[in-house]
C-alpha cells in the first residue's frame, strides 16, 4: 500500500502544481506578473503581496462573512429560548465584525508600508488606492 501511494504521489504532484498555478492564475492573484521567469523582479514580490491581500479583501472575506451571518441566522432560529445559544449566536455576529476591522486593518496597514518603503504610489480610491509600478 506505502508503494501505491508512493507512485500516486509521484505523478499527481506535478498535477498539483500546474492546478494551483491555475487556481492562483483565475483568483487574480498572478495579475500584473510576468509569466516569463526572466522578467520577474524582485518588485513583483510586492505585487504578488497586493494581489494576495485584495484577494483576501473582496473575494474570500465577503464570502466568509455572508456564510457566518447565514450560520448566525441558523443558530437565531434554532436557539429557542436557550440562553447559551442566543450567546452563541452573539459571539458568531460580534467575530464577524471583529473580523472585518481586523481585515481593513490590515488592507490599510499593508497599503500604508508599501507607500513608506517607497514601493506603491497613491492612485486615489477609485483605481485601488495604490498601485505598485515594476520597471
Amino acid at each position: 500500500m506505502k508503494k501505491f501511494l508512493s507512485k500516486l504521489s509521484l505523478f499527481l504532484a506535478p498535477l498539483l502544481v500546474l492546478a494551483t498555478r491555475a487556481w492562483a492564475a483565475n483568483a487574480g492573484l498572478l495579475k500584473d506578473i510576468p509569466e516569463d521567469p526572466g522578467k520577474i523582479q524582485f518588485c513583483h514580490f510586492f505585487v504578488l503581496l497586493k494581489n494576495f491581500v485584495d484577494f483576501i479583501m473582496f473575494q474570500l472575506g465577503p464570502l466568509m462573512a455572508v456564510f457566518y451571518l447565514a450560520w448566525m441566522g441558523f443558530l437565531w432560529v434554532t436557539s429557542g429560548e436557550d440562553p447559551s445559544n442566543i450567546q452563541k449566536t452573539k459571539g458568531v455576529g460580534k467575530a464577524i465584525f471583529t473580523g472585518f476591522i481586523i481585515m481593513f486593518s490590515a488592507w490599510l496597514v499593508v497599503g500604508l508600508f508599501m507607500m513608506v518603503i517607497g514601493v506603491a504610489d497613491w492612485t486615489s480610491l477609485k483605481d485601488g488606492w495604490y498601485q505598485i509600478k515594476c520597471q
